[in-house]
């Protein structure tokens, strides 16, 4: 008998309050719940960014300078520089070859590359630091 009072209570209870459609529970699920996957990716890919579109010449190897050495004393080794395609330039591209001479001329680069497509591919770079032994990471 208390199983048929229990029973008519969620009944009730499920007619003032229904519950979503699934869909929507699975979405809410989605949200909430870290994606354990996701989170892994993340550590893997570039910790760190610069993005260079729309600055001069000069102010974005100002700003490209300043990022690594700030990167260094930060400890990573790993970071994305953005630069662009160039395709709205009304000449050459400007910032791919300044971003590429820049890098090879850094004492702190070790190598750099184009990054992979879901970076940016050939509009980024990814640029791998070596370590500043004056600049302990704490």
């Amino acid at each position: 008998m208390a199983d048929h009072k229990d029973r008519d209570a969620m009944e009730r209870w499920l007619e003032a309050f229904p519950l979503p459609p699934a869909h929507e529970l699975e979405k809410q699920k989605q949200e909430t719940e870290p994606d354990t996957k996701k989170t892994a990716k993340t550590k893997q890919r570039v910790p760190d960014q610069i993005d260079l579109h729309g600055f001069t010449r000069e102010e974005a190897a100002l700003r490209l300078r300043g990022f690594i050495r700030n990167s260094v004393r930060r400890g990573l080794r790993k970071v994305l520089v953005i630069h662009g395609r160039g395709l709205n330039s009304p000449g050459a591209a400007v910032l791919p070859a300044m971003v590429h001479s820049e890098l090879e001329q850094n004492p702190y680069v070790l190598d750099f590359g184009a990054a992979t497509p879901t970076d940016g591919g050939a509009g980024a770079m990814q640029v791998f630091l070596q370590r500043d032994k004056r600049w302990k990471r704490l």
